[in-house]
């Protein structure tokens, strides 16, 4: 072509197929119960928080490491997703560079809290004050947690609660050790499954707040209430969202989620007074400092 030889490119004549995407499998229902109260029953720290805020609210890993408690807004039962911490260790515009809502419902909101107060104490032991700009999934020194160290912590606590495992494979002659199982992605597509299972899953428009660009803030996702499946129906890969029981349970679940907690079952089946106490008890045990 260069030299003129010929006037036409065959190389534009090749159709090459498009690479497909990874397809995303996210937790069964009672997968992702049983690994929320895993996190209910844990100590507190960043870390946890991050997971929870995924399987919650559906939020990217370093949208939850690059929140800060200035976008919680717990009078309204949301929090406004602005950053992303970056593997370079840097906050920027998240990765559709459109900030948005998401709501959280009563029991992510009293996770939330109790967190808080834990942080605060934690804080005072090493003579630091919480303030707005405090991230709130830090690492050790109350800094913007690591990426890379996060997922490295990550593959190792899905592995302890069976959501992943390590094994051995052969690359070029020699053998390496590969994590094989979920991810932080299939945990925030987990939340975005159940919430497609619902046809009433619909919220009204909230404003953005002061500062932000028109058109930049979306409708906030509806809480999911993740309850007990046991003896039900969980969503069948041939159906996407599920049975017709398991739709109608969902969607009763995201009408009533105001009124209800977010992690109910065998363990915690009181209601919301029963999984407040589970709460308190929560916070009194883990307000003492770590030294």
């Amino acid at each position: 072509m260069k030299e003129h030889l010929t006037e036409h490119n065959p190389c534009r004549d090749v159709e090459v197929s498009r690479l497909r995407s990874a397809e995303r499998t996210p937790l069964t229902l009672e997968e992702a119960i049983s690994l929320r109260q895993a996190l209910h029953g844990d100590e507190l720290d960043g870390k946890r928080v991050t997971i929870w805020l995924a399987l919650a609210g559906g939020v990217r890993r370093g949208e939850a490491l690059g929140l800060t408690w200035r976008y919680v807004d717990f009078d309204n039962m949301r929090v406004f997703i602005k950053h992303q911490y970056t593997e370079n260790k840097a906050l920027r515009e998240t990765k559709n560079c459109r900030s948005r809502w998401i709501a959280i419902d009563d029991g992510t909101a009293r996770y939330l809290r109790t967190w808080k107060a834990v942080q605060v104490r934690r804080m005072q032991v090493q003579g630091l004050s919480q303030t707005p700009n405090t991230p709130m999934c830090p690492d050790g020194d109350f800094g913007f947690h690591d990426p890379d160290n996060f997922s490295t912590w990550q593959r190792g606590y899905l592995i302890e609660h069976g959501l992943g495992r390590m094994e051995e494979a052969e690359e070029g002659g020699r053998k390496r050790r590969r994590y094989v199982g979920y991810d932080f992605h299939e945990l925030r597509h987990t939340q975005a499954t159940f919430l497609i299972g619902s046809s009433s899953a619909r919220s009204s428009a909230t404003a953005a707040p002061p500062g932000s660009r028109s058109g930049g803030s979306r409708r906030p996702r509806p809480p999911i209430s993740w309850r007990s499946s046991a003896g039900r129906a969980r969503p069948s890969p041939s159906t996407g969202a599920g049975s017709p029981s398991w739709r109608g349970r969902l969607g009763a679940d995201v009408a009533t989620t105001k009124h209800t907690p977010s992690l109910t079952s065998e363990v915690i089946a009181a209601g919301p007074a029963g999984d407040k106490a589970q709460d308190d008890k929560m916070l009194s045990t883990q307000e003492r400092p770590h030294l």
